[in-house]
């Protein structure tokens, strides 16, 4: 079958979106399917991103989102698309996107009846109150309802977002999960050279973060479990990784020096970093799943997070991970805190952590893909 992949924001570093349609389209192309990418240009000097599975690539003009530092939106260029589909002649179109390129990917594929499926990957809802445009949210459920209600089926990552989304009345939704490579994300890969360039020795504890610096993140709880940390041990450290939107890495730098902040790390370094670390704590409530979880949890992390998407569905309170109410910060805290208390069950709770997701494969996501697809017709 042929493929025709339309993402609308593209972020060069491994995020949830990037890590979910890169894994979708290698698995597409190992089966013997054909897959094209469609999506914004992010400059004048880029280029199709070399990819392990060598899909085709055509780029569209784009426009800054000028709210949100590093992300274009595609322009919706109807011509160029209808051209472009001409040529490769899809039997499916998937659109990972609500933007304006996403649109008009879906109205090409109604004017030449091809099927057209659609995946919810950003949470808006929650996200626009972070950067002044919560007078969109109203806005924003119809047009968001519209573009994936035109479409056979709309995936999403998780049961908490379908509920949510069921809710606003969105229809045909289906759950695509996400996998984990465990022999990527793998305690095999702790580096002590590393954690001492961290100043720390074989007993200290490090937090580790890993995805974007932004405010939807919500990096003022997480640093408040961090402080409470380094009450028991001040040799404690904590690691970010990740890129940053805006400058809130910026004034974190400036407020706390002794934080290391790693910029964009992939490859190894990535892996290394994940399992040279104690404790992953995840202070967002906006994630529609939160991938990061499964491959700190596959790294033989202790894992704390809100009770919703990602960790909802993979930890099981005080046996695998730990969960705390759903935005309730007080609580997050306390069991921050009950988590330091039994630092003698950690090593225990990690391998079981990693034990649980063990069979959380890429495969087997793509398999049930494919299949949720064969059979629609435009």
């Amino acid at each position: 079958m042929r493929w025709m992949l339309l993402t609308e924001t593209y972020l060069p570093e491994l995020n949830g979106v990037t890590i979910t349609l890169s894994k979708l389209t290698e698995g597409l192309i190992a089966r013997g399917h054909q897959v094209h990418i469609v999506r914004p240009r992010q400059g004048r000097d880029d280029k199709p991103i070399a990819h392990p599975a060598n899909p085709g690539h055509t780029l569209v003009w784009s426009v800054p989102l000028f709210w949100v530092k590093g992300i274009r939106l595609g322009m919706p260029y109807l011509g160029q698309l209808k051209n472009e589909i001409k040529k490769f002649k899809p039997d499916i179109l998937h659109v990972a996107t609500e933007g304006w390129l996403g649109f008009a990917g879906v109205t090409a594929a109604h004017a030449y009846k091809i099927p057209v499926v659609s995946s919810y990957h950003t949470n808006f809802f929650a996200y626009s109150r972070f950067y002044g445009l919560g007078f969109l949210r109203t806005l924003g459920y119809w047009y968001f309802r519209l573009a994936h209600n035109a479409t056979l089926k709309t995936f999403v990552p998780s049961q908490t977002v379908l509920r949510q989304l069921q809710s606003y009345k969105f229809k045909n939704l289906e759950i695509m999960s996400r996998g984990v490579e465990t022999d990527v994300f793998s305690p095999a890969h702790r580096s002590e050279e590393l954690r001492r360039s961290w100043g720390v020795g074989p007993d200290d504890i490090v937090m580790f973060y890993n995805g974007r610096i932004a405010p939807e993140k919500n990096f003022p709880l997480m640093l408040k479990c961090y402080e409470r940390l380094k009450k028991i041990d001040p040799n404690a450290r904590l690691v970010i990784a990740g890129g940053s939107h805006g400058s809130l890495k910026e004034k974190l730098q400036r407020e706390h020096p002794e934080i290391i902040f790693t910029g964009v790390i992939t490859g190894l370094p990535r892996s290394q970093h994940y399992a040279s670390a104690d404790l992953f704590v995840f202070s967002s409530s906006t994630e529609t799943y939160g991938n990061v979880i499964l491959e700190a949890m596959s790294s033989a992390l202790v894992v704390l997070a809100y009770d919703y998407a990602a960790p909802r569905e993979n930890i099981v309170d005080g046996v695998n991970g730990f969960l705390a109410p759903f935005k309730k910060e007080n609580e997050f805290i306390s069991r921050f805190d009950e988590i330091l208390k039994k630092r003698s069950e950690w090593k225990k709770i990690a391998a079981a952590a990693r034990e649980s997701v063990k069979d959380r494969s890429w495969d087997n996501v793509v398999d049930k893909y494919i299949g949720s697809i064969r059979g629609l017709k435009g």
